[in-house]
């Protein structure tokens, strides 16, 4: 008797038009079903299951009004603050950002606000990790004790900044590390199985694969990794499956929003099952060692 191995490849869209139902609102989550079900024989010895490809836009804010953990999207500052001072308030647009991209955002807004764009201006201390304040006009205050703020990816506590209202040229740095790398890898988790990848303490929780992010945001990831994670997949030995849910998070499970953008995966279900067909050198051999002397003419 010798075993046989079998192999099954998949390719998987959360985009409608390729049959993805039920799409949830932010795109992390669709449903399958499908015509032709996903079988593994009662008599396979085993079965595994791997992701060999996947495609995921690299577009999950990183500021917004709706994030998990509250919302980040709001500068609160004053000018002149030594006499008279005016407070104004600048709204970032939800979005995947850069510094470089947050530094011109800011800018963009001080000038519809008819003041200088270097009044308030951020850059990046590489050997810190933290922000560099830098204000190019007189009396400038930051407000981080408001809600919503940046603080978190500015790496600023709830405090002034400065603590007096700055003069032309002046730099601050940032009381923590910046933290733009809100999300730092695509998870993506299915029902199809209930194991998957663990987490430190936490169960796989149905994770197939974990992604890390190469591109810049606003780019596919495609992710094809030279030795894919095996996932026992030994509980669909003996089932039919025809429909089940895929669902894309970040590092700590949140809910990937793909806004309005696809993410596909390609996966491969492979089993092993015992064969009675015997190969023709397996009975040359067992032949010859059976001293019977029978002849075996094997065709080249």
């Amino acid at each position: 008797m010798s075993v046989v191995k079998k192999y099954e490849s998949y390719l998987f869209s959360s985009d409608p038009n390729s049959g993805a139902l039920n799409v949830s609102a932010d795109g992390s989550r669709f449903f399958i079903q499908l015509d032709r079900p996903i079988e593994v024989p009662r008599t396979a010895i085993d079965a595994e299951l791997r992701v060999l490809e996947s495609k995921i836009w690299n577009v999950n804010p990183n500021i917004g009004p709706d994030l998990d953990e509250g919302a980040n999207n709001v500068l609160n500052f004053s000018v002149n603050a030594r006499v008279n001072a005016t407070s104004y308030e600048i709204v970032i647009p939800e979005g995947l950002y850069t510094l470089e991209n947050l530094n011109s955002s800011i800018g963009r807004e001080l000038v519809n606000l008819d003041l200088d764009r270097t009044a308030i201006q951020i850059t990046g201390d590489d050997a810190t990790q933290k922000i560099i304040f830098t204000f190019g006009i007189d009396g400038v205050q930051l407000d981080f004790t408001a809600p919503n703020g940046l603080n978190g990816i500015l790496g600023v506590d709830s405090r002034l900044l400065p603590v007096a209202p700055s003069t032309v040229g002046q730099i601050e740095f940032g009381d923590n590390i910046a933290q733009f790398n809100r999300t730092q890898s695509h998870l993506i988790a299915t029902d199809l199985i209930s194991n998957g990848v663990p987490i430190n303490s936490t169960s796989g929780s149905g994770i197939i694969s974990v992604s890390p992010i190469t591109v810049r945001p606003g780019y596919q990831n495609v992710y094809e990794p030279y030795n894919p994670i095996i996932i026992d997949a030994s509980e669909l030995i003996g089932q039919s499956k025809s429909s089940w849910s895929f669902r894309l998070t970040d590092q700590l499970l949140r809910p990937i929003n793909t806004r309005s953008e696809f993410y596909s995966l390609t996966i491969e279900i492979s089993y092993t099952i015992a064969s009675n067909v015997v190969s023709l050198k397996d009975e040359y051999l067992n032949r010859g060692q059976s001293g019977s002397g029978g002849r075996l003419c094997i065709n080249r």
